[in-house]
């Protein structure tokens, strides 16, 4: 009574010509086919998904840009050098290197470009091939085509005395040249920007010898910078403790353990010295140093012979016309050292 629909006959969808067009293309159908390639580098492009020609000239184009970006300059090329802390000249100088040194590392990794770019390696190339330069303070990228080289100049630092005669330094310990004093001695003679090192005798070394090892550098230039800014101290002269300045020195470069550092009084009242270890970390040395001196009224601060800061955290305080003050070596021993803080007893 419902769903009366009149059935098809099945041999009916076999007359429908649509069916049959569908039926023919389903019995033609054949699956693409591609020839194997008989070389080895086709087989290996085929397997890597590089068979087609659209495919390889897009690896092309990228393999090209790579090697542009790479050694070909472009934007990401270094073309300023800024110099800091050079003269005119000096900076030329450190430009000059500069460029010596990229040409020397185009390949592999070219340090001309800035993302295989190694500051750590300029700086080392820089005091090793450039005698202006003393050390590299630092070096900076900046976007996209410039670097800023901060360089220490290698300059005249200290007057260096011997029985026999006089010479300068530079501040890496080299000898720059021979020093005239005249008729004047060491002592007396006024070097204004050089620091008074005696030594005992020496053979005459030539110039651009090492006369300080890097260690006793370190060592000077942490003193001196101390003095300078934190214990506003001048000095008068440095000698080495276990040898003093009429020793004779057995060899080159020095690098002795412990300094005597002679200052001027700030009553005007002659020198004292005070021995430092350089073994010892000098920042907390100088540090403690002013904290005892600030402890000392005019009238002991006058009558100071020496202070030996040899011992970690303690301090040896010697007088003139003392027992101590009449020995050749002060003394190391707990007994009579004092500790140097301002509330120390």
């Amino acid at each position: 009574m419902f769903n009366r629909r009149k059935k098809l006959d099945p041999r009916v969808r076999f007359q429908n010509l649509n069916f049959t067009r569908r039926l023919q293309q389903a019995k033609r159908y054949q699956r693409s086919t591609r020839p194997v390639p008989e070389t080895l580098i086709g087989r290996a492009m085929t397997a890597i998904g590089l068979d087609s020609l659209w495919s390889r000239l897009a690896v092309a184009a990228c393999l090209l840009g790579l090697i542009y970006l790479t050694y070909i300059p472009n934007f990401l090329f270094i073309k300023n050098i800024d110099v800091t802390g050079m003269t005119d000249d000096g900076a030329t100088s450190v430009r000059q290197t500069v460029q010596e040194f990229f040409a020397s590392s185009r390949v592999p990794w070219p340090q001309q470009n800035t993302i295989f770019f190694r500051p750590a390696r300029l700086a080392s190339y820089l005091t090793a091939h450039n005698s202006q330069v003393w050390k590299v303070a630092g070096i900076d990228k900046k976007l996209f085509n410039r670097i800023v080289v901060r360089v220490n100049p290698k300059q005249e630092r200290y007057a260096i005395g011997t029985p026999t005669g006089a010479l300068v330094a530079f501040n890496d310990g080299t000898v720059a040249r021979p020093l005239d004093l005249g008729a004047a001695t060491f002592s007396e003679a006024a070097l204004p920007g050089l620091i008074k090192f005696k030594l005992g005798p020496i053979a005459p070394p030539a110039v651009g010898a090492k006369v300080f090892s890097p260690a006793l550098v370190q060592a000077l230039e942490q003193l001196i910078d101390g003095f300078g800014s934190q214990l506003q101290l001048s000095i008068t002269y440095i000698t080495p403790f276990d040898s003093g300045p009429t020793e004779a020195i057995a060899q080159l470069p020095l690098d002795p353990h412990e300094l005597s550092v002679y200052t001027r009084k700030k009553s005007g009242s002659g020198d004292f010295r005070i021995i430092f270890d350089t073994r010892n970390d000098l920042g907390p040395v100088i540090n403690q140093l002013k904290l005892l001196l600030g402890t000392f009224t005019p009238e002991r601060l006058a009558s100071l012979a020496y202070i030996d800061l040899r011992l970690p955290d303690r301090a040896y305080v010697c007088l003139v016309r003392t027992p101590c003050d009449s020995t050749p070596s002060p003394p190391i021993n707990p007994a009579p050292i004092i500790n140097p803080t301002p509330n120390a007893p």
